[in-house]
């Protein structure tokens, strides 16, 4: 008598493929980390956000194709594993995610306030709306609601947003990628 759960996939392989998709991740998330120095990166950064779903696809898809043929792939299996896919991911994003809001973010501050300087410079009527709107400089007020919250806040924020998403991709991904099996 053959053992139902032996042909089951590995849950490790949920892991190791977030890893793989974590670190694809944060490819594209320190893509948007430096686009405030190097301007091009955020065409480069566009491209990568577009091509998420394509990885989480083809994950999904190598999974399916380890499963084995002659039982059913049901979108529900899928599924699970793409949001678990993400969740993994999440995890290893959360190291970038923390030097941005602790080291990077801090430091472009007085880019962002030159930036904001020409910009007003060019057009006063900007300047006046951002004083009508925050009632000074908009920088120093992004500046102290960020001191504000904490860092783990943030995480907290990213994470959460990086499961939640990569549950819709993966809804997605498991109609597509769904298999019956005609008896």
């Amino acid at each position: 008598m053959t053992n139902e759960t032996s042909k089951q996939p590995q849950v490790m392989g949920t892991a190791a493929a977030g890893i793989r998709l974590g670190l694809y991740l944060v490819f594209s998330y320190v893509l948007w980390m430096y686009i405030p120095s190097i301007p091009f990166l955020s065409f480069l950064y566009i491209i990568a956000l577009l091509f998420t779903p394509f990885v989480s696809y083809r994950l999904t898809k190598a999974f399916r194709d380890a499963y084995p043929k002659e039982l059913p792939f049901p979108a529900l299996l899928a599924w699970s594993y793409g949001t678990q896919t993400f969740f993994f991911a999440g995890i290893v994003l959360m190291l970038p995610c923390y030097y941005y809001f602790t080291q990077a973010l801090p430091s472009q501050m007085p880019l962002l306030d030159r930036a904001m300087q020409e910009v007003i410079k060019q057009n006063p009527e900007v300047g006046t709306m951002f004083q009508q709107l925050y009632g000074g400089n908009p920088v120093d007020k992004l500046y102290q609601w960020l001191g504000s919250t904490s860092v783990w806040s943030y995480l907290w924020s990213s994470f959460s947003m990086i499961v939640f998403l990569g549950g819709i991709v993966s809804l997605i991904n498991a109609f597509i990628l769904r298999r019956n099996v005609s008896k």
